[in-house]
């Protein structure tokens, strides 16, 4: 058996691969020694949705009580922060690209503090990558995702 690679995940990446059918999502794409690359297929990603927008619904939820408290103590709820999304440099891209691997299997893992825990695995070579983001940077990483699904040809609404 093959020693276990985990990777903390930085940035995320995904686009749609029409030759392959499949989503590609990119984990550390800029750092080439910590890049992961997994093939997320349709039908993977038809399992994890309901899952995915679960957590969405919490990060959602976190925010209201946050806003609720804040005006409980007479304090104005603070400006929601800046997109982290930034564009991905697609010479970047294509140029650090490994071989993908297939995604197996997700964990998620809602902590103590308020911050989700994520794990993306690949079993057969071992492969992981994880990152721990609180609520409002975890929904971004989902629809960074989802904005990548061909809804139309694939039948899924999002």
């Amino acid at each position: 058996m093959s020693q276990k690679i985990i990777k903390q995940a930085k940035t995320f990446t995904c686009i749609y691969s029409e030759k392959e059918d499949r989503l590609l999502l990119t984990v550390n794409y800029q750092d080439a020694e910590n890049r992961v690359d997994f093939w997320l297929t349709r039908n993977f990603l038809i399992k994890l949705l309901p899952h995915l927008f679960e957590y969405m619904n919490y990060e959602t939820q976190a925010v209201v009580q946050s806003t609720q408290t804040q005006e409980q103590k007479g304090s104005v709820p603070s400006v929601p922060p800046p997109s982290q999304q930034t564009p991905t440099d697609s010479a970047t891209f294509t140029l650090t690209q490994k071989v993908p691997v297939l995604l197996e299997s997700i964990d998620i893992t809602k902590l103590g503090n308020g911050y989700i825990q994520f794990v993306l695995k690949n079993m057969e070579k071992n492969i992981y990558a994880t990152a721990t983001l609180e609520p409002a940077l975890f929904s971004q990483v989902i629809k960074v995702i989802t904005s990548a699904v061909p809804t139309f040809s694939w039948g899924i609404n999002l």
